[in-house]
């Protein structure tokens, strides 16, 4: 598992949420306002390593991760607590949280992506545990990026896992015409090797020929082969076909979702949030492969629909 010990050290020795260093930090960076989006930033980076302290995510967003927080308390959080005068100060920061939430940055989608590793219950736990002092502070973290990101992502990476399905359906097509081409020449091929194939058995000597039966042998082998190849080709991509239609229609939805849920309603809008991840990012069961090494689920999309019309 990676160590993010140092990184989450330097966070904790750098906290803008400590009110002892809240007067300073305002006028440092000039407003109150400032000082609310660096807490925010600082809450989402927090986020972040909780779930990867606890989980092992892949090697993108680890990098990624290490990069962006490095970024973040050697240029922005180390400056602002520092006692010198810096030209741009605020100007600076301002620029790179802005970027952070730029639709054409993927800052927002590795968050995201990074939180979907957290299972939903106890990600609920942890969220009440160990962030009763900042509720408030937490629910505008999720408000914000769940925000920006349906807001501004939604749409394209729709567009993108239904393209994804389509190449999966194409793959799956072409492996069920090479199936059932195979099963005609296997039939063909046991056809002709009993009409005119190598004997396997001389009459007139009464011995079995060695040549003839492993011939034999070895051309329906190939040919089970290829059949089986294929028969798994076709189940992994229509498997993958249908998880990625799943995400396709699950973002193209989360706005609407999102929409018919009160702003006010923070709780049930966050769950929604994590819902809608959730079912982006898991396995399913598709009923192409075997499904015994897939987690059954403990909230699916339909849940998310029960919660809206609860909401209604």
């Amino acid at each position: 598992m990676p160590n993010y010990s140092s990184l989450i050290q330097n966070l904790e020795e750098l906290d803008p949420t400590d009110d002892k260093y809240s007067e300073k930090l305002t006028l440092r960076l000039k407003s109150k306002k400032k000082l609310d989006e660096l807490i925010v930033l600082y809450g989402m980076f927090q986020h972040m390593f909780r779930v990867a302290d606890k989980v092992e995510i892949p090697h993108r967003l680890e990098n990624w991760l290490r990069n962006e927080a490095t970024t973040f308390i050697n240029n922005h959080l180390r400056v602002i607590f520092g006692d010198s005068d810096p030209k741009n100060l605020e100007q600076n920061f301002t620029t790179y949280y802005a970027k952070f939430f730029n639709h054409d940055n993927a800052s927002l989608l590795n968050y995201t992506a990074i939180l979907s590793f957290e299972d939903i219950e106890s990600d609920v736990y942890q969220i009440e545990d160990k962030a009763r002092q900042s509720l408030q502070e937490l629910e505008s973290i999720i408000a914000k990026a769940r925000d920006q990101a349906v807001n501004m992502t939604a749409e394209s990476y729709a567009k993108v896992f239904e393209e994804e399905g389509q190449k999966y359906k194409k793959v799956a097509s072409r492996a069920l015409i090479g199936g059932i081409s195979s099963v005609i020449l296997f039939i063909l091929v046991l056809v002709l090797f009993s009409v005119l194939g190598p004997k396997v058995y001389d009459i007139e000597k009464k011995v079995y020929l060695v040549e003839g039966i492993l011939a034999r042998f070895l051309t329906a082998s190939i040919l089970l082969f290829v059949i089986n190849f294929c028969a798994k080709q076709y189940n992994i991509n229509n498997h993958l076909a249908a998880l990625n239609i799943q995400r396709k229609q699950a973002l193209a939805s989360s706005f609407l979702f999102l929409e018919s849920i009160d702003k006010e309603d923070s709780a049930t809008r966050n769950l929604l949030v994590l819902e809608i991840a959730k079912t982006i990012y898991s396995q399913t069961k598709t009923g192409y492969i075997s499904d015994k090494t897939i987690p059954p689920d403990t909230k699916k999309l339909t849940d998310i629909i029960k919660i809206v019309n609860a909401k209604s």
